[in-house]
């Protein structure tokens, strides 16, 4: 596989690849699908290896890297006194891990806002151990009025504040007011 990587990487840019990199940089699409089956070794090696990482399905590495492909043949400069293939492998190579890092501030944003909706149900619940839900709902229609009681229900439902809002169709200001509130008289009602 090495010598596959050693003709794409090579110093001098060759008439054939010269010729196709033009026609791309034309908007001609066969041009640009010769380029990709010619750079295609290089693209399945490099989202092979993001793949294993978990940085995402293999269709959108692949999707990705034939656009860093494809922004790399219009951006190459044959002046800067390096190899297309190198070029490329670098560019795609670039465009796979800033892939990786978004895959990854997702997962963390997923993670974070599911650790909270469930550390808020269990400080909630903690006021009705032992209740059956009917009992739950009793106590909660006695204390909440039906805005904070529509509010708090979906907030346990792991809803944030700016979701809630959104369905309710109030500020996001009156959603934290409104689940403060149902805490306080939660809180006040387990105390009696």
């Amino acid at each position: 596989m090495g010598h596959l990587y050693n003709f794409f990487i090579g110093d001098s840019l060759s008439t054939d690849i010269s010729e196709i990199l033009t026609g791309v940089k034309n908007g001609k699409q066969e041009d640009y699908d010769k380029l990709r089956r010619k750079y295609s070794p290089l693209i399945s090696k490099e989202v092979f290896s993001f793949n294993m990482s978990g940085a995402g399905s293999e269709s959108e590495l692949r999707d990705e890297a034939e656009r860093a492909l494809l922004s790399a043949a219009v951006s190459f400069d044959e002046t800067l006194g390096v190899g297309f293939g190198y070029y490329a492998k670098v560019c795609i190579r670039n465009a796979l891990i800033t892939l990786r890092r978004a895959v990854i501030s997702r997962e963390k944003k997923l993670e974070k806002m599911n650790a909270i909706p469930s550390e808020r149900r269990k400080r909630s619940f903690e006021a009705f151990e032992g209740m059956n839900q009917d009992e739950i709902m009793e106590k909660i229609s006695a204390v909440l009025s039906p805005y904070e009681k529509k509010v708090f229900i979906m907030s346990l439902e792991g809803k944030s504040a700016g979701e809630i809002a959104a369905i309710v169709k109030k500020d996001e200001k009156s959603v934290n007011n409104a689940i403060f509130r149902s805490r306080s008289k939660i809180r006040k009602m387990n105390e009696t």
